[in-house]
């Protein structure tokens, strides 16, 4: 039997437990490792990790009866045996801080409810386009580890759900429950679903010191200027940097620490060209694509953390470069193909038909000399699919799909590059990903495994370093830092208590949500670390739809206040003192 005192708090950490249900699941418990039918094993989390070690042993009492039932003795009697504990890393107050955090943010998110603490007051960034407050904030993560060991202090999801649901075995209006209220729609806030782990997603600018790092390692001088240009032209593209694209302004002379400060575009721009196209001065180095990736993988993302739950499986990331991008379109429009099939090639009688077509059609990505549209259309007519049929959620028959969406698209150019050096594009990370790579960022390189465990012997374990000189660490360090008290984050962080080295992120989602039918908000990231010049613990927070990253603040703020002890100076301070009269 379990109870859970906490409800809801870190229910995706502990997981569930639920019947003894699937085949694989009778083969393994009941066959194999003699349970009783009827018990309840771990499902997910940390229960199914450990159910060997939590499990125990039942206990059995034979008894004798009359012939009237009455009990007359006991026969024998085998006492249970409780299980061993696991010792989670959670900060259970840390814990409960996260979550209230996030679930307050978003709601103040959606109402533009100012934000009030004791170290200052944040009004919420509201969407210029659609004239509203970002109302479709209604999911997010949080992920608080420890940057000298990996340990993950708080791990928190909203929406999320409470495990005593389960205890006893589910009914099925709780589990209807459970399910999101729109199905369909893949933004849906999912309560069971682990964000923290599971949802790659792109970081946007929390991204740059990835890129910085690559043009540092290159020779890139710190202190050398740039001047923002507002935008560049990449053939007939145009990439603005975010204040050109909002008000036709610029930021003036960027060195590597301002451009962090400002999350300036023209200055990674800048870093992906080689060159200064505005100001037409050659920077004497250039940030390659594959430097790029090869730097991410450094710190780790794309793939695993090392948590350790196994159901759900921990998501890993995708680093783009022009071999992964192929891939990924190969396989997008393979899979638009299988699920279109009934459009498409209607003329086609059998299932080996459809097969050779979708293999002949996905294999035109491949062609050194790209078709034009007229010949995508004729290909298509050879092979008896529909060329002018338009598929489930597309605007534009398969032809013009084809063509402009996968030919055009499959090999790398230097648009790809513009998005890369910025976190848009393919990019594609988890909280815990970033996580990671914000820890690495702190404690100058070591690459810890993240861990749910409180007792694992880290020193037995080899640690994978960043590799970079230490003097870079610094110089990302400095922006960093610069990022806390400028602009949006200066009125949370600019009087707080301990300082605090961070990076802001609104990554943008192309299209419309099929199922709203509205254009998507950016997702809005914040990663950072505290103390800035001695860092014991840092921060993730993704907040879906979120709209700006600096609407992540008043969480990254609390949990921070939280870890240091703040509100409960606060406290001490407030207090009533005692007063007594002194008689002789």
């Amino acid at each position: 039997i379990r109870y859970y005192p906490e409800g809801n708090l870190a229910a995706h950490v502990l997981g569930y437990i639920g019947n003894i249900a699937m085949d694989k699941e009778i083969d393994k418990y009941v066959k194999k490792k003699g349970y009783n039918r009827n018990d309840l094993i771990g499902k997910t989390g940390m229960e199914q990790v450990f159910e060997d070690r939590l499990k125990g042993t039942d206990g059995r009492k034979t008894v004798s009866v009359d012939s009237s039932g009455n009990t007359t003795g006991v026969v024998r009697e085998v006492a249970p045996t409780p299980g061993k504990d696991v010792r989670l890393s959670i900060d259970i107050e840390l814990q409960k801080k996260a979550e209230e955090s996030l679930a307050t943010t978003l709601q103040q998110i959606r109402t533009a409810t100012p934000y009030v603490s004791p170290w200052g007051t944040f009004n919420y960034l509201t969407s210029r386009e659609k004239g509203g407050t970002f109302k479709n904030a209604a999911s997010g993560a949080v992920i608080v580890t420890d940057v000298h060991t990996g340990e993950v202090l708080a791990m928190a999801n909203y929406p999320s759900y409470d495990p005593n649901l389960f205890a006893k075995g589910i009914n099925p209006s709780a589990w209807e429950s459970l399910k999101p209220k729109e199905e369909k729609n893949q933004l849906a806030p999912r309560p069971l679903y682990n964000i923290a782990m599971q949802s790659a997603i792109q970081p946007g600018s929390i991204f740059k010191m990835v890129t910085a790092s690559a043009a540092l390692e290159k020779g890139l001088n710190p202190d050398m200027a740039i001047q923002d240009g507002g935008y560049v032209e990449v053939g007939r593209q145009i990439f603005g940097c975010w204040l050109w694209n909002q008000s036709r302004q610029v930021h003036g002379a960027e060195t590597l620490a301002y451009a962090l400060r400002d999350s300036c575009n023209y200055y990674f721009y800048s870093l992906g060209l080689g060159v200064d196209q505005r100001g037409g001065k050659d920077l004497g180095i250039q940030v390659k694509p594959s430097e790029i990736a090869a730097m991410a993988k450094r710190y780790g993302l794309g793939e695993r953390t090392g948590l350790e739950i196994n159901i759900p499986r921990e998501s890993k990331g995708i680093i783009p470069d022009p071999e992964s991008k192929k891939k990924t379109l190969k396989a997008l429009l393979r899979r638009h193909l299988n699920e279109n099939r009934s459009v498409y090639m209607s003329r086609l009688s059998t299932d080996k038909e459809k097969d050779e077509a979708v293999d002949a059609i996905v294999k035109t990505l491949d062609d050194k000399k790209p078709m034009t549209r007229d010949e995508v259309y004729n290909f298509l007519q050879d092979l008896k699919v529909d060329s002018d049929k338009v598929g489930k959620d597309q605007r534009v028959p398969l032809a013009d799909l084809l063509k402009y969406t996968y030919i055009d698209q499959a090999n790398w150019n230097m648009a790809d590059t513009m998005n890369v050096v910025i976190g848009q594009g393919s990019n594609a990370y988890t909280p815990a990903e970033m996580n990671r790579y914000a820890m690495a960022l702190a404690n100058g390189g070591d690459l810890y495994p993240l861990t749910l465990l409180s007792d694992k012997k880290h020193d037995k374990e080899p640690v994978k370093q960043v590799g970079l000189k230490p003097k870079y660490y610094k110089d990302l360090r400095k922006g960093m830092k610069l990022v806390s008290t400028a602009g949006l984050n200066a009125s949370l962080f600019e009087d707080f208590p301990v300082e605090v080295a961070m990076k802001t992120g609104s990554a943008e989602r192309a299209g419309a949500n099929p199922y709203t039918k509205e254009t998507y908000d950016s997702f809005a990231w914040q990663v950072g670390y505290a103390p800035a010049d001695n860092p014991e613990v840092a921060v993730t927070v993704v907040i879906i739809q979120g709209g700006n990253g600096a609407n992540c603040g008043p969480v990254m703020q609390q949990v921070l206040a939280q870890y240091f002890g703040f509100y409960k100076e606060i406290k001490d301070e407030t207090l009533p003192t005692e007063t007594r009269l002194e008689t002789e």
